[in-house]
């Protein structure tokens, strides 16, 4: 499942972005944050997140949240996207999923 809306940003930007994905059920889910290279930038129990400094356009790109626990898995992306020359506005995108639950 994607995020309904993409998170913006451009390339320099002073302020950082924070992506946080939370997911809640029973037992607690573990979360795992992993950009679409594979690479894994965040973990934890119930949530997780990640700060960006969006200094170059290897920054942007497509973030996958995922959580596991003994019911099952769900899983949600998000999408950094270049803005443009426009002055940044911070955005937090938080996701909840309560698909977990026993």
């Amino acid at each position: 499942m994607s995020s309904p809306n993409p998170i913006y940003s451009f390339v320099g930007n002073s302020q950082p972005v924070t992506v946080r994905c939370v997911f809640s059920g029973y037992p607690t889910p573990m979360v795992k944050m992993v950009f679409e290279n594979g690479t894994e930038v965040a973990s934890g129990k119930g949530s997780a997140f990640f700060t960006l400094k969006t200094d170059s356009k290897d920054d942007f790109g497509r973030l996958n949240c995922s959580a596991v626990n003994s019911n099952g898995k769900a899983e949600v992306s998000l999408e950094l996207k270049i803005l443009g020359m426009y002055p940044a506005v911070h955005v937090d995108c938080f996701w909840t999923d309560k698909g977990l639950s026993s």
